[in-house]
């Protein structure tokens, strides 16, 4: 049976990745999270279908009963999730926004296997006998228990740690760097020069002029480029030409013809001789520091015809993007799940409170990262999505029966400790399988 399952989440995993080639994109760096997160999600309906077979095996139709028991919470995660994921799709980054969309396309997939296909395997391969957590029989029911007892200072205590945390957020910062997209382990030497460079494009216009005479004007540009101290070199056209130019127009033209044969003009010269590029190669420990000498160069080539542009300054722009993307859609899909759930469970308050559960795992994590100064990079910000879809599953399952508890008792506290017995097992171990199973991911040699 476990093998089995495992099966499906395979068969969904390879289905979400089918669906990139269907849908007309390419595999990515972000859209390596899509496998990890299918999986997720299939495991835990799965897991919340077989716990509720076992808890309805006393009746005549034991899978029958789980599933009308599970369709409802499994539907509305699911659902909410995949709109939650398609609000990646404001972010300016491509990438971000195709994970968006698959994203959302795998958790229909997963909706589809673990609600449609488990009940066929547990059909195929009935369990021999119930099993629980491996706990003590009774051991869940008083831990239940003793929650539900202590729930005023569970929730003030929680309430304070996720607080405190939240200031974190706040004090978040991204990165990127491109040596933290070369494999774990790998031997980059930068003693010879800065991987991080400034182009700067010279425009000369329409005017007439030797081909001799542009070279040395780059040159003379190459000059005042050296004098800023975090320019460690410059390189263009005219650096594959002798310090000494021949005055000899038919010789310079024969040095410019070899350059031709070598390919260097389509590197450094375009739109026939108007365009010059000259490559600055730059000192920076960190994009601050790329920014900063990329206005301190603008600042110093302000009267001079050219352009700046280059790695540095579209690094900073893609960090900001995706600093200002993440919050957007993250908040986005704060409103779109809180309004669903609010129209599921037709109880506008149970929906915001409910909400608070969803946010903490968040708030915990980006909070810590905060306080403790950790920048966050493109493959952190994939996590949030995954850790709320995993938050508004459980929420859901328990809400549903926490309601269903509450029409037949009355009793809030009995009805919330209902809800808990019947919930809570799935709820852990589906946490504890996808924690364990996203453990892996950390022997990637690849570094997000």
């Amino acid at each position: 049976l476990t093998l089995s399952i495992l099966g499906l989440t395979v068969w969904a995993i390879q289905l979400s990745n089918a669906s990139v080639k269907w849908m007309g994109m390419e595999m990515n760096f972000v859209l390596s999270a899509l496998p990890v997160m299918v999986m997720v999600f299939t495991l835990a309906i799965a897991i919340h279908l077989v716990h509720y077979k076992r808890e309805l095996s006393y009746t005549a139709d034991p899978i029958g009963a789980a599933l009308r028991m599970a369709w409802k919470p499994v539907v509305l995660s699911a659902v909410t999730t995949a709109i939650g994921l398609l609000s990646l799709m404001v972010s300016d980054i491509p990438p971000v926004r195709e994970f968006g969309l698959l994203a959302s396309i795998g958790c229909g997939i997963a909706l589809l296997t673990g609600l449609g296909l488990t009940p066929a395997v547990l059909t195929v391969f009935p369990e021999r006998r119930p099993a629980d957590l491996g706990l003590e029989p009774g051991l869940f029911e008083r831990f239940s228990k003793a929650i539900v007892r202590r729930a005023g200072l569970i929730s003030a205590v929680i309430l304070v740690i996720v607080g405190v945390a939240s200031i974190g957020v706040i004090r978040l910062n991204s990165k990127i760097d491109p040596l933290d997209f070369l494999p774990r382990g790998s031997r980059v030497e930068t003693h010879l020069t800065s991987i991080n460079s400034v182009e700067v494009i010279v425009d000369f216009g329409t005017e007439d002029l030797p081909f001799v005479e542009r070279i040395m004007r780059v040159r003379a540009l190459e000059k005042k480029l050296a004098t800023h101290p975090s320019v460690r070199h410059t390189m263009s056209l005219a650096t594959f030409f002798p310090d000494a130019l021949p005055s000899n127009p038919l010789e310079a033209a024969r040095l410019f013809g070899r350059a031709l044969q070598n390919g260097q003009q389509r590197e450094f010269v375009s739109a026939g001789d108007r365009y010059w590029r000259i490559s600055a190669r730059i000192d920076g420990h960190s994009i601050e520091d790329e920014e900063r000498v990329f206005q301190e160069l603008q600042a110093l080539m302000a009267d001079e015809p050219v352009m700046l542009t280059g790695i540095a300054p579209l690094l900073k722009h893609a960090q900001r993007q995706i600093f200002d993307g993440f919050w957007q859609s993250f908040g986005l899909a704060f409103v779109i799940i809180t309004a669903i759930m609010v129209l599921a469970l037709r109880a506008p308050l149970t929906a915001l409170v409910a909400m608070i559960p969803n946010l903490t795992p968040i708030s915990l994590v980006f909070g810590v990262l905060g306080w403790i100064g950790t920048p966050v990079d493109i493959g952190m910000t994939m996590t949030a999505s995954i850790a709320l879809g995993m938050a508004v599953d459980g929420t859901f399952h328990y809400l549903v029966h926490h309601r269903n508890a509450l029409q037949r008792s009355g009793d809030s506290q009995e009805a919330a400790l209902t809800a808990l017995q019947q919930t809570g097992a799935p709820i852990l171990q589906a946490a504890l399988i996808a924690s364990l199973g996203m453990l892996a991911l950390a022997l990637s040699s690849f570094t997000p």
